[in-house]
């Protein structure tokens, strides 16, 4: 009886869950960041939760598609500047990433266009008090990690709505952010964890490392500074918690992290319980193809499909980069293999006749098929994730972002190979091509990795959806780093360090003048026994 009594407390305080109301958040509902919440928002459905996803204006044929409005409810944001509005954000990253060159530069270039229109929409946001209303009735915000509109809502419906206790989860579809640890908790070491952007492997020499730790601190530090520059205002004009406006200190508003990636084929790395890796949210059994498609991957024959892609943030990549595109079709009508394409104009160009080309693929029901041996893509993390799932070997093309860091985990653990951008041609091209077509090396090491990638209890979509049920009912407060409680000083024993250099400092001091003292004693004796 005594001991129902103790438990009794513990019980009450634990949230009964029985349909929450959950707000997903992907990047105003418009590529890889939208559509890698999906399956996590689909897998909490059929929990009996209810999802909301919040999109742009500009991308509302989401709510009228017929396989999402039946699943999803939708708020849709509107944004009246007409200079500059979420279509022309992505066509900016487009032509950042197709026309320049990868690196820390590209990376500037991209916070640059993104901070203006990521403040104003999210303001535009705030500002709209029917929508706030109808989101104060959320029990948890699922975001992703480019748009962090979804802290600021969170913030101002507890403050200024009475809405209490909103969980937060956010979510990167992207390749391993360090940036995302390190608000999480976890602790990043630069000796063996390569920072974004770097194409370093986990094996770095002398040199890589002393770069890989420079460019970690810089990048941490110019990311801080962006993002309080950005939203310091936002904050005091929506009158909410002071401590939003830093990556340093927002992380405590924060309860659960998602991260796309799996360490079947991921460097190592330690992580908090509060960080979940989720890899493959995307990537499932391949459906059947329409029937004229499946007409057209077995007239392949013995020689197989190459499937090829740049996604839907880089579509235009064969309207902005003739060049590269012909140089691909002439290399592509070479092989003997068939190939589809997406392309988003076709009219465009002369196709060969063994190339299908479409507007829009079921790229993950093609890397599923048995006729596929080869998928020609730029290296984003949803179509590595598929590609891995499905056991299919890769030649990419990165383009941006975190596209050199997929690379290097697709070139490094032998399931592929890349093709730079900058130094392409047809000879390069068709080598690159051929060697992961004829070498069976990289088929098996994709079939292997896959095994691997598809041995565990739960699904990610499905793992991410316990996760997140787990802390609307528990709160993630308890798995939280004690790293938040500490200043940089203490989190790296600065203080400890200085105590035993003061201590040994004075410890050698003292050492020395007792040392003095007895020479000096010494030199007196003798000079006394010489006078006597």
């Amino acid at each position: 009886m005594r001991s129902s009594i103790f438990f009794l407390p513990l019980v009450l305080c634990v949230r009964t869950l029985e349909s929450a109301k959950i707000l997903m958040s992907g990047v105003f509902g418009e590529g890889s960041h939208f559509t890698a919440l999906v399956p996590i928002g689909k897998s909490l459905v059929n929990k009996g939760h209810n999802v909301t996803f919040l999109i742009s204006d500009e991308y509302s044929y989401r709510a009228r598609d017929p396989e999402l409005s039946t699943i999803f409810e939708f708020e849709i944001f509107h944004y009246n500047d007409k200079t500059l509005n979420a279509r022309e954000f992505f066509r900016g990253y487009e032509k950042i990433g197709i026309e320049g060159s990868n690196g820390f530069l590209q990376l500037l270039q991209m916070y640059k266009i993104g901070r203006r229109i990521q403040v104003d929409i999210c303001e535009s946001v705030l500002r709209d008090d029917d929508m706030m209303s109808r989101l104060a009735s959320m029990d948890a915000i699922v975001f992703e990690l480019p748009w962090p509109c979804s802290i600021f809502i969170k913030s101002y419906i507890e403050r200024h709505l009475n809405a209490t206790d909103v969980r937060m989860v956010l979510s990167s579809a992207t390749a391993p952010v360090p940036a995302m640890f390190l608000m999480a908790g976890s602790p990043f070491n630069p000796s063996y964890q390569p920072a974004s952007y770097t194409s370093y492997s986990s094996s770095m020499n002398f040199f890589q490392r002393i770069t890989n730790g420079v460019y970690s601190l810089v990048l941490h530090s110019i990311m801080e500074f962006i993002f309080n520059n950005a939203y310091k205002h936002t904050v005091e004009k929506f009158d909410l918690h002071e401590n939003l406006a830093s990556l340093s200190t927002s992380q405590k508003h924060i309860d659960l992290f998602l991260t796309n990636c799996d360490f079947a084929v991921e460097f190592p790395f330690p992580l908090m319980p509060n960080v979940i890796a989720v890899g493959g949210l995307t990537a499932r059994p391949a459906m059947p193809l329409d029937q004229e498609l499946e007409d057209f991957m077995q007239s392949s024959g013995k020689h197989g499909v190459v499937v090829f892609s740049m996604g839907s943030y880089f579509a235009s990549f064969t309207t902005y980069r003739p060049d590269i595109m012909n140089m691909i079709l002439e290399v592509l009508s070479k092989l003997p293999q068939k190939v589809v394409m997406q392309i988003k104009d076709p009219s465009l160009y002369s196709l060969p006749e063994n190339v299908k080309a479409m507007t829009w693929i079921p790229q993950n029901d093609l890397l599923g098929h048995p006729k596929t041996k080869v998928f020609l893509f730029h290296s984003g993390n949803n179509g590595y994730l598929e590609a891995l799932w499905h056991g299919v070997p890769m030649v990419v093309i990165p383009i941006f972002g975190d596209h050199i860091d997929v690379t290097v985990r697709i070139v490094s653990r032998g399931l592929g190979l890349m093709i730079g951008k900058e130094n392409v041609s047809t000879d390069y091209l068709h080598h690159q091509l051929q060697e992961v077509l004829s070498n069976p090396a990289y088929s098996i090491t994709a079939k292997r990795l896959s095994a691997i990638f598809r041995d565990r209890p739960l699904g990610p979509a499905d793992r991410a959806a316990f996760w997140i049920e787990h802390v609307i009912k528990h709160g993630g407060k308890y798995m939280q780093s004690p790293a938040y409680d500490l200043s940089f000083i203490q989190y790296h024993l600065i203080d400890i360090g200085v105590f035993i250099l003061v201590v040994l400092c004075m410890l050698l001091y003292s050492i020395f003048i007792l040392l003095r003292k007895c020479v000096g004693h010494m030199n007196g004796n003798q000079s006394k026994g010489k006078t006597d």
